[in-house]
């Protein structure tokens, strides 16, 4: 598979909504939710009661190669993180 259908695979794979399965040391201030939308915008969410500072939000996001991902932050940076989805668990 070459580099832009496998980007555009994982554009299509990564859209809905994905929840935080663990709580390592340093993710709290990653959401419990989030949801990728097909337009590049994503929405973060705490768990119900949570007053955490949550680094992702709302904003953009963009998939520039097999495995980095672009999401603009809470301050409005845009990050490059790693990712990659396998078995149904999106993974950063």
């Amino acid at each position: 598979m070459n580099d832009f259908s496998q980007i555009d695979f994982l554009q299509k794979e990564i859209v809905g909504k994905w929840i935080k399965i663990n709580d390592l040391e340093g993710s709290e201030i990653y959401p419990d939710e989030i949801d990728f939308q097909e337009n590049g915008i994503y929405f973060g969410k705490e768990g119900v009661g949570t007053e955490l500072f949550t680094l992702w939000d709302v904003g953009t996001y963009q998939i520039v190669s097999e495995n980095m991902i672009k999401i603009s932050t809470a301050n409005d940076e845009i990050i490059a993180y790693r990712f990659w989805i396998e078995e149904k668990i999106l993974r950063f």
